[in-house]
């Protein structure tokens, strides 16, 4: 019977051997929590930070981001892909929403730099009305 091997046992197997991400050996598991309130003023195209993934790093399935009524449109991404993690999403009402919808669980931080992950803003939001992001990934 023929034998098959994943990425990382094909890579660590190479003459010589090829790097393997941190974040597929290791199963060290992180989980950054951060919050945003908005002051009022945020609009149309403004971009608000709201996390940091390191180099190698890749998102889990548990990665969510949960948020008040806030009276507008939004993308989450980072600068390779604003729409990387949600495209333009409906926030007016309370919701939350896990970071894998669109099937982004394979995506990891290159070797360019860290990433920061945002929200870009279409509309008006309102004040006082709180964003949460619970980012989790290996790295």
């Amino acid at each position: 019977m023929p034998t098959f091997k994943s990425t990382q046992m094909t890579n660590v197997g190479a003459g010589p051997p090829a790097t393997v991400l941190k974040s597929s050996e290791h199963n060290r598991v992180h989980v950054d929590y951060h919050a945003y309130t908005p002051v009022g003023t945020e609009t149309t195209g403004d971009i608000i930070e709201l996390g940091f993934l390191p180099i190698d790093a890749k998102i889990l399935p548990q990665s969510y981001i949960q948020y008040d009524a806030t009276a507008a449109w939004c993308t989450f991404g980072d600068a390779g892909d604003a729409s990387r993690m949600k495209t333009r999403t409906d926030i007016s009402s309370a919701g939350s929403f896990k970071l894998d919808e669109l099937g982004n669980l394979d995506w990891e931080v290159d070797s360019a730099g860290n990433q920061t992950l945002f929200m870009t803003v279409s509309g008006t939001m309102t004040v006082d009305k709180d964003i949460f992001v619970a980012l989790c990934y290996t790295y």
